[in-house]
């Protein structure tokens, strides 16, 4: 069976009603959900929702019972919609959570679950602990941002993993976020006032937390050289319009290669939490190619991951006439078996239902079944109701 999964917030289903929002789903010929279990902050538009136009989610959260025992240092926060359904779960004498709710009705309807997890991006844990994020070449610590190298952080996201696969009816995991998080895509009315941020971001991307630090140099880096080689092109980059050559530097590449290893460490880690519950999950990873992106800066090497990874989601082609050479761009690093593809169902990619199918064809076009949908709660109702139109 060909997926068609949609990414859903657990807010939105229990504002709209966890059994009729699915029952709504299922009847437009959605057959999965990738439903928010651990989320990072944002202030969100909700067309459609009954109860609210805005929501903040003020901080990152998770939508599961946790086992503290599991966590060590850095412990996870439960989201409002969670307690929100605990508490008036106690009211009723209702059994169960949330997520558990959830994961009934989508089985009583012959639904996927996926849980949906982001990992590093986690502005909460990285404001109370900033010595587990990532840190530019100046030293400056990336709230938002926890980086992948410490065994602290790696413990935080495969207890996550082992909590969802211990204690809920899942068919897997979609993971976001699960690489070096940059400088850009992070907090709070971010500003960048300059028109190179490509560069910057090669630059000021770069973690040199003591733990990646003592990795470069474990790894024939000259750390402390490198760090200020990145940081005088990034000063160059921030302040003029020369050209810098800091990116075709051997030590960059030794560099991301090293990145590559400390993400697959924590893939590898990933397979393993999930391949020792027992059950038949599977691993899905999305892969961030929009507008030209390199998943490689961030330690994203599908050739050293796909061992761990049953099925990469490719996100997400600009339009709908982008989406064959965004395809062949996915397919020099994935297997075409592996590949599913990802459509977002927002602005700018989408303004008008009708562009839906062309995004619809052109997959189709290029061999690729597998659909994954972004995002139900922030697409407009229009977009919600022509997608039921364009699966049938």
């Amino acid at each position: 069976m060909n997926k068609r999964t949609i990414f859903i917030y657990a807010w939105d289903l229990l504002d709209e009603g966890i059994e009729a929002a699915l029952s709504k789903l299922k009847k437009m010929g959605v057959n999965g959900i990738a439903v928010t279990a651990a989320y990072h902050s944002g202030k969100f538009l909700l067309p459609h929702n009954p109860n609210r136009k805005i929501y903040y989610h003020t901080h990152s959260s998770v939508y599961y019972n946790v086992n503290t025992a599991k966590y060590g240092q850095l412990l996870p926060r439960t989201g409002d919609a969670f307690e929100q359904y605990r508490i008036a779960s106690q009211r009723t004498g209702t059994p169960g959570d949330l997520l558990t709710s959830i994961c009934h009705h989508a089985k009583a309807l012959q639904m996927q679950v996926y849980a949906w997890v982001v990992g590093f991006h986690n502005s909460y844990l990285g404001e109370a602990f900033p010595e587990f994020t990532v840190r530019n070449a100046f030293g400056e610590s990336y709230r938002h941002a926890l980086c992948p190298a410490h065994k602290e952080t790696q413990q935080y996201v495969t207890a996550i993993l082992s909590d969802l696969a211990e204690g809920y009816d899942l068919d897997g995991f979609v993971l976001e976020s699960f690489d070096f998080p940059g400088m850009l895509h992070g907090d709070h009315h971010e500003l960048v006032g300059s028109s190179r941020k490509d560069e910057l971001e090669r630059l000021l991307g770069l973690c040199f937390c003591d733990q990646c630090m003592a990795n470069a140099q474990s790894a024939g880096i000259d750390a402390a050289q490198f760090r200020r080689e990145i940081a005088q092109a990034a000063e160059t980059v921030a302040n003029s319009r020369k050209p810098v050559t800091a990116m075709s530097l051997p030590s960059y590449k030794q560099f991301i290669q090293m990145r590559e290893e400390t993400v697959a460490g924590v893939f590898a880690q990933c397979r393993s939490v999930m391949e020792g519950s027992g059950k038949p999950l599977q691993l899905l990873s999305t892969l961030w190619m929009a507008y030209g992106s390199d998943p490689g800066l961030y330690g994203m090497n599908p050739h050293r991951l796909d061992r761990y990874v049953d099925q990469w989601i490719a996100c997400y082609p600009s339009s709908a006439h982008d989406t064959i050479p965004f395809v062949d761009r996915a397919l020099q690093s994935v297997p075409r078996h592996k590949l599913a593809a990802g459509v977002r169902l927002i602005e700018p990619e989408i303004v008008t239902p009708e562009q839906l199918d062309g995004y619809l064809n052109a997959y189709s076009k290029a061999g690729i079944d597998d659909l994954f949908f972004y995002n139900y709660g922030l697409a407009s109702g229009e977009i919600v109701e022509r997608l039921g139109i364009s699966l049938e």
